[in-house]
Protein backbone atom coordinates (compact mmCIF):
# COMPACT_ATOMS: atom_id res chain seq x y z
CA UNK A 1 0.00 0.00 0.00
CA UNK A 2 1.32 3.65 -1.05
CA UNK A 3 0.89 6.64 0.42
CA UNK A 4 1.43 10.01 -1.01
CA UNK A 5 1.85 13.39 0.64
CA UNK A 6 0.23 16.99 -0.94
CA UNK A 7 -0.19 20.33 -0.29
CA UNK A 8 -3.82 20.94 -0.08
CA UNK A 9 -6.08 23.97 -1.51
CA UNK A 10 -7.25 25.26 1.60
CA UNK A 11 -9.96 26.63 -0.58
CA UNK A 12 -11.04 23.96 -2.94
CA UNK A 13 -10.49 20.79 -0.51
CA UNK A 14 -12.03 22.52 2.58
CA UNK A 15 -14.72 19.96 2.55
CA UNK A 16 -12.25 17.26 2.48
CA UNK A 17 -10.06 18.70 5.62
CA UNK A 18 -13.40 19.36 7.70
CA UNK A 19 -14.56 16.15 6.68
CA UNK A 20 -11.84 13.96 8.09
CA UNK A 21 -11.94 16.09 11.18
CA UNK A 22 -15.45 15.58 11.78
CA UNK A 23 -14.88 11.79 11.53
CA UNK A 24 -12.04 11.45 13.48
CA UNK A 25 -12.58 14.68 16.82
CA UNK A 26 -15.14 13.92 19.60
CA UNK A 27 -16.91 17.41 19.52
CA UNK A 28 -20.34 16.86 18.40
CA UNK A 29 -22.19 19.60 16.74
CA UNK A 30 -18.81 21.86 16.69
CA UNK A 31 -18.87 24.42 14.06
CA UNK A 32 -15.76 23.38 11.83
CA UNK A 33 -16.68 25.80 9.05
CA UNK A 34 -17.09 28.48 10.88
CA UNK A 35 -13.64 27.73 12.72
CA UNK A 36 -12.25 26.81 9.54
CA UNK A 37 -12.45 30.34 7.76
CA UNK A 38 -11.27 32.22 11.33
CA UNK A 39 -7.94 29.67 11.62
CA UNK A 40 -7.39 28.79 7.96
CA UNK A 41 -8.19 31.62 5.91
CA UNK A 42 -8.62 34.90 8.48
CA UNK A 43 -4.85 34.47 10.67
CA UNK A 44 -3.57 38.39 10.44
CA UNK A 45 -0.01 36.79 9.71
CA UNK A 46 -1.30 34.47 6.94
CA UNK A 47 -3.34 32.04 5.70
CA UNK A 48 -2.43 28.16 6.82
CA UNK A 49 -0.79 25.18 5.32
CA UNK A 50 -2.08 21.76 5.08
CA UNK A 51 -0.63 18.44 3.90
CA UNK A 52 -3.24 15.67 3.20
CA UNK A 53 -1.64 12.11 2.79
CA UNK A 54 -3.82 10.30 0.43
CA UNK A 55 -4.17 6.28 -0.04
CA UNK A 56 -2.55 6.13 -3.60
CA UNK A 57 -4.51 2.53 -4.60
CA UNK A 58 -7.89 3.77 -3.36
CA UNK A 59 -7.51 7.21 -3.97
CA UNK A 60 -8.60 8.36 -0.83
CA UNK A 61 -7.11 10.68 1.92
CA UNK A 62 -5.91 8.88 4.92
CA UNK A 63 -5.46 11.99 6.89
CA UNK A 64 -4.05 15.52 7.35
CA UNK A 65 -2.18 17.83 9.24
CA UNK A 66 -1.47 21.58 9.65
CA UNK A 67 0.31 24.54 10.45
CA UNK A 68 -0.42 28.29 11.28
CA UNK A 69 1.60 31.12 11.04
CA UNK A 70 2.40 32.77 14.35
CA UNK A 71 4.61 35.92 15.06
CA UNK A 72 6.53 34.78 17.50
CA UNK A 73 9.27 37.33 19.46
CA UNK A 74 12.72 35.72 20.16
CA UNK A 75 15.21 38.49 22.06
CA UNK A 76 13.00 41.17 20.57
CA UNK A 77 13.43 40.02 17.26
CA UNK A 78 9.89 39.32 15.62
CA UNK A 79 9.76 35.63 13.47
CA UNK A 80 6.63 34.12 11.56
CA UNK A 81 7.03 30.66 12.79
CA UNK A 82 4.40 27.63 13.11
CA UNK A 83 1.77 27.03 15.30
CA UNK A 84 0.99 22.94 14.26
CA UNK A 85 -2.40 21.86 14.72
CA UNK A 86 -5.42 19.27 13.56
CA UNK A 87 -3.26 16.46 13.09
CA UNK A 88 -6.00 13.99 12.17
CA UNK A 89 -5.42 10.32 10.62
CA UNK A 90 -8.47 8.24 9.62
CA UNK A 91 -8.56 5.20 12.45
CA UNK A 92 -7.99 2.56 9.67
CA UNK A 93 -4.44 3.94 8.61
CA UNK A 94 -3.27 4.41 12.58
CA UNK A 95 -0.57 1.64 12.81
CA UNK A 96 0.77 1.96 8.91
CA UNK A 97 3.72 4.83 9.85
CA UNK A 98 1.00 7.41 8.00
CA UNK A 99 1.23 9.65 11.20
CA UNK A 100 5.45 9.86 10.84
CA UNK A 101 5.28 10.31 7.32
CA UNK A 102 2.94 13.61 7.30
CA UNK A 103 4.22 14.46 10.68
CA UNK A 104 7.75 14.75 8.72
CA UNK A 105 6.09 17.26 5.97
CA UNK A 106 6.28 20.39 8.20
CA UNK A 107 9.82 19.69 9.20
CA UNK A 108 11.52 20.57 5.62
CA UNK A 109 10.16 23.60 5.69
CA UNK A 110 12.42 24.26 8.90
CA UNK A 111 15.22 22.13 7.49
CA UNK A 112 15.38 23.95 4.63
CA UNK A 113 15.10 27.36 6.54
CA UNK A 114 11.95 28.68 5.12
CA UNK A 115 10.20 28.86 8.34
CA UNK A 116 12.97 29.69 11.43
CA UNK A 117 11.02 27.45 14.12
CA UNK A 118 7.68 25.41 14.96
CA UNK A 119 5.69 24.22 18.00
CA UNK A 120 3.10 22.00 18.75
CA UNK A 121 0.90 20.83 21.48
CA UNK A 122 0.06 16.89 20.62
CA UNK A 123 -2.37 14.68 22.97
CA UNK A 124 -1.00 11.66 24.41
CA UNK A 125 -0.92 9.68 21.31
CA UNK A 126 0.74 11.57 18.56
CA UNK A 127 3.71 12.70 20.93
CA UNK A 128 5.64 9.31 20.08
CA UNK A 129 5.06 10.73 16.31
CA UNK A 130 6.68 14.11 17.01
CA UNK A 131 9.82 12.39 18.55
CA UNK A 132 10.37 9.95 16.03
CA UNK A 133 10.16 12.91 13.73
CA UNK A 134 13.07 14.74 15.61
CA UNK A 135 11.19 17.16 17.39
CA UNK A 136 11.82 17.80 21.02
CA UNK A 137 9.92 17.89 23.96
CA UNK A 138 10.48 21.64 25.81
CA UNK A 139 7.53 20.95 28.63
CA UNK A 140 4.34 20.27 30.07
CA UNK A 141 1.25 22.20 30.02
CA UNK A 142 -0.11 21.88 33.62
CA UNK A 143 -3.73 22.73 35.10
CA UNK A 144 -3.88 24.66 38.31
CA UNK A 145 -7.90 25.24 39.85
CA UNK A 146 -9.05 27.48 42.41
CA UNK A 147 -12.65 26.23 44.11
CA UNK A 148 -14.52 28.60 45.15
CA UNK A 149 -17.20 26.49 46.14
CA UNK A 150 -16.72 23.13 48.07
CA UNK A 151 -20.16 21.49 47.84
CA UNK A 152 -18.65 20.73 44.18
CA UNK A 153 -16.08 18.40 45.93
CA UNK A 154 -18.33 16.57 48.62
CA UNK A 155 -20.78 14.29 46.26
CA UNK A 156 -24.59 14.29 45.87
CA UNK A 157 -25.36 12.39 49.21
CA UNK A 158 -27.63 14.57 52.09
CA UNK A 159 -25.01 14.69 54.55
CA UNK A 160 -22.27 16.19 51.83
CA UNK A 161 -24.94 18.43 50.37
CA UNK A 162 -25.71 19.65 54.10
CA UNK A 163 -21.91 19.89 54.89
CA UNK A 164 -21.97 22.40 51.34
CA UNK A 165 -24.51 24.61 52.00
CA UNK A 166 -22.81 25.80 55.57
CA UNK A 167 -19.40 25.44 54.42
CA UNK A 168 -19.94 27.29 51.00
CA UNK A 169 -20.74 30.93 52.16
CA UNK A 170 -18.18 30.89 55.20
CA UNK A 171 -15.34 29.78 51.92
CA UNK A 172 -16.68 32.22 49.97
CA UNK A 173 -16.58 34.98 52.53
CA UNK A 174 -12.52 34.37 53.92
CA UNK A 175 -12.19 34.11 50.32
CA UNK A 176 -13.52 37.78 50.08
CA UNK A 177 -11.32 38.78 52.76
CA UNK A 178 -8.16 37.58 51.83
CA UNK A 179 -8.44 38.49 48.54
CA UNK A 180 -9.01 42.41 47.89
CA UNK A 181 -9.28 44.87 44.97
CA UNK A 182 -5.89 46.02 45.18
CA UNK A 183 -6.15 48.33 41.73
CA UNK A 184 -8.64 49.19 39.46
CA UNK A 185 -10.08 47.38 36.42
CA UNK A 186 -12.78 47.14 33.69
CA UNK A 187 -14.25 43.64 32.67
CA UNK A 188 -15.38 43.39 29.27
CA UNK A 189 -17.39 41.18 26.55
CA UNK A 190 -15.61 39.94 23.55
CA UNK A 191 -18.00 42.53 21.33
CA UNK A 192 -16.38 45.62 24.13
CA UNK A 193 -12.56 44.24 23.65
CA UNK A 194 -10.61 46.72 22.17
CA UNK A 195 -6.85 45.48 21.98
CA UNK A 196 -4.30 48.19 20.98
CA UNK A 197 -0.67 48.66 21.37
CA UNK A 198 -0.36 49.23 25.41
CA UNK A 199 -0.85 45.01 24.99
CA UNK A 200 1.88 44.69 22.88
CA UNK A 201 4.09 46.59 25.25
CA UNK A 202 3.79 44.09 28.06
CA UNK A 203 4.10 41.49 26.17
CA UNK A 204 7.39 42.93 25.03
CA UNK A 205 8.16 43.63 28.79
CA UNK A 206 7.52 40.04 29.09
CA UNK A 207 10.31 38.95 26.56
CA UNK A 208 12.96 40.65 28.37
CA UNK A 209 12.85 37.64 31.36
CA UNK A 210 11.35 34.81 28.58
CA UNK A 211 13.43 35.16 25.51
CA UNK A 212 10.87 33.37 23.20
CA UNK A 213 6.75 34.35 23.48
CA UNK A 214 4.00 34.72 21.18
CA UNK A 215 3.80 38.26 19.81
CA UNK A 216 0.55 39.62 21.69
CA UNK A 217 -0.25 42.57 19.83
CA UNK A 218 -3.69 44.53 18.97
CA UNK A 219 -3.55 41.76 15.70
CA UNK A 220 -3.41 38.87 17.36
CA UNK A 221 -5.29 39.51 20.32
CA UNK A 222 -8.01 40.76 18.46
CA UNK A 223 -8.27 38.03 15.59
CA UNK A 224 -8.14 35.14 18.39
CA UNK A 225 -10.62 36.51 21.56
CA UNK A 226 -12.46 39.56 19.86
CA UNK A 227 -13.62 37.44 16.65
CA UNK A 228 -13.49 34.05 17.55
CA UNK A 229 -16.27 32.72 15.86
CA UNK A 230 -17.86 29.88 18.27
CA UNK A 231 -15.94 30.86 22.06
CA UNK A 232 -17.43 33.47 23.29
CA UNK A 233 -14.35 35.40 25.88
CA UNK A 234 -14.01 37.76 28.48
CA UNK A 235 -11.86 40.36 29.13
CA UNK A 236 -10.21 41.55 32.53
CA UNK A 237 -7.49 44.57 32.55
CA UNK A 238 -6.34 45.72 35.44
CA UNK A 239 -4.51 49.11 35.97
CA UNK A 240 -2.43 50.54 38.27
CA UNK A 241 -1.49 54.23 38.76
CA UNK A 242 -3.72 54.52 35.70
CA UNK A 243 -1.53 52.48 33.76
CA UNK A 244 -2.54 48.78 32.18
CA UNK A 245 -0.26 46.12 33.92
CA UNK A 246 -1.77 43.08 32.93
CA UNK A 247 -4.88 41.33 31.89
CA UNK A 248 -6.65 37.95 32.16
CA UNK A 249 -8.81 37.18 29.10
CA UNK A 250 -11.43 34.03 30.44
CA UNK A 251 -14.47 32.03 29.23
CA UNK A 252 -17.18 31.10 31.52
CA UNK A 253 -19.30 27.05 31.40
CA UNK A 254 -21.55 25.65 33.64
CA UNK A 255 -20.54 28.33 36.82
CA UNK A 256 -17.00 27.50 36.10
CA UNK A 257 -14.38 30.09 35.26
CA UNK A 258 -11.70 29.02 32.19
CA UNK A 259 -8.63 31.67 32.14
CA UNK A 260 -7.05 31.32 28.67
CA UNK A 261 -4.81 34.11 29.15
CA UNK A 262 -2.96 35.58 32.00
CA UNK A 263 -0.72 38.44 30.66
CA UNK A 264 0.99 40.51 33.24
CA UNK A 265 4.27 42.52 33.73
CA UNK A 266 7.08 40.45 35.28
CA UNK A 267 6.79 41.89 38.86
CA UNK A 268 5.66 39.20 41.24
CA UNK A 269 3.56 42.37 42.71
CA UNK A 270 1.52 42.82 39.73
CA UNK A 271 0.86 39.50 38.88
CA UNK A 272 -0.58 39.32 42.57
CA UNK A 273 -2.29 42.37 42.85
CA UNK A 274 -3.88 41.23 39.09
CA UNK A 275 -4.85 37.66 40.65
CA UNK A 276 -6.20 39.04 44.08
CA UNK A 277 -8.01 41.73 42.24
CA UNK A 278 -9.81 39.33 40.07
CA UNK A 279 -10.66 36.66 42.70
CA UNK A 280 -12.27 39.15 44.61
CA UNK A 281 -14.06 40.25 41.16
CA UNK A 282 -15.47 37.31 40.63
CA UNK A 283 -16.82 36.27 44.39
CA UNK A 284 -18.33 39.75 44.81
CA UNK A 285 -19.99 40.09 41.52
CA UNK A 286 -23.03 38.28 42.36
CA UNK A 287 -21.83 35.17 39.98
CA UNK A 288 -22.53 32.02 41.12
CA UNK A 289 -18.60 30.51 40.28
CA UNK A 290 -17.61 26.78 41.41
CA UNK A 291 -14.39 27.28 40.67
CA UNK A 292 -11.95 28.91 38.38
CA UNK A 293 -9.29 27.14 36.32
CA UNK A 294 -6.23 28.15 33.41
CA UNK A 295 -3.51 25.88 32.16
CA UNK A 296 -0.16 27.29 31.45
CA UNK A 297 2.91 25.82 30.70
CA UNK A 298 5.18 24.51 33.79
CA UNK A 299 8.22 27.16 33.24
CA UNK A 300 5.37 29.84 33.51
CA UNK A 301 6.51 33.06 36.18
CA UNK A 302 2.85 32.81 37.59
CA UNK A 303 3.02 29.12 38.86
CA UNK A 304 4.29 30.51 42.26
CA UNK A 305 2.20 33.18 42.58
CA UNK A 306 -0.45 30.80 42.10
CA UNK A 307 0.51 27.77 44.65
CA UNK A 308 0.81 30.75 47.15
CA UNK A 309 -2.58 32.35 47.02
CA UNK A 310 -4.55 28.68 46.96
CA UNK A 311 -4.16 27.61 43.24
CA UNK A 312 -3.79 23.56 43.33
CA UNK A 313 -2.28 21.89 40.57
CA UNK A 314 -4.27 19.11 38.93
CA UNK A 315 -3.08 16.19 36.70
CA UNK A 316 -5.93 15.91 35.06
CA UNK A 317 -4.57 18.49 32.01
CA UNK A 318 -1.33 17.39 31.55
CA UNK A 319 0.25 17.73 27.98
CA UNK A 320 3.69 18.06 26.47
CA UNK A 321 4.87 20.59 24.46
CA UNK A 322 6.78 19.93 21.43
CA UNK A 323 9.21 22.40 19.66
CA UNK A 324 11.47 22.05 16.81
CA UNK A 325 14.38 24.65 15.07
CA UNK A 326 17.42 24.00 12.78
CA UNK A 327 18.96 27.22 12.91
CA UNK A 328 21.72 27.07 14.92
CA UNK A 329 21.30 30.83 16.07
CA UNK A 330 17.79 29.91 17.64
CA UNK A 331 17.96 25.95 18.13
CA UNK A 332 19.41 26.33 21.72
CA UNK A 333 16.83 28.98 22.35
CA UNK A 334 14.04 27.80 21.05
CA UNK A 335 14.36 23.65 22.07
CA UNK A 336 14.61 24.57 26.05
CA UNK A 337 10.83 25.36 27.45
CA UNK A 338 12.95 27.52 30.34
CA UNK A 339 12.74 30.44 27.66
CA UNK A 340 9.23 30.38 26.69
CA UNK A 341 6.26 32.33 27.84
CA UNK A 342 2.99 29.99 27.23
CA UNK A 343 -0.38 29.73 27.99
CA UNK A 344 -3.25 27.76 27.12
CA UNK A 345 -4.34 30.22 24.45
CA UNK A 346 -1.40 29.62 22.35
CA UNK A 347 -3.11 26.90 21.06
CA UNK A 348 -4.49 28.18 17.99
CA UNK A 349 -7.68 25.35 18.31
Amino acid sequence: MGFIVQEADINTEQETLIKILQENRQRENYLYNNRYDWLYKKNPYGKATAWIIWDEEKNIPAGFTAVYPRKMLVKGREYICWNCGDFSIDKKYRTLGVALKLRKEAKKYVDEGIIPFLYAHPNERMVHVHLKAKHKKIGHMHRFAFPIQISNYLGNKSMSKLVGSVLDPIIKKAIKIKFSKVGDFENLSAKEMNFNNTYREICEDINRDYPVIGLRDENYLNWKFKNHPINKYKLFNYYESNQLTGYIIYSEKKNNIYISEIVSKTSEKFQQNLLSTFVNFCVTSGQDINAMSLVVQEYHPLIPVLKNIGFRFRSDATSDVIAYCANSGLKNLVEDGRNWFMTVGDRDA
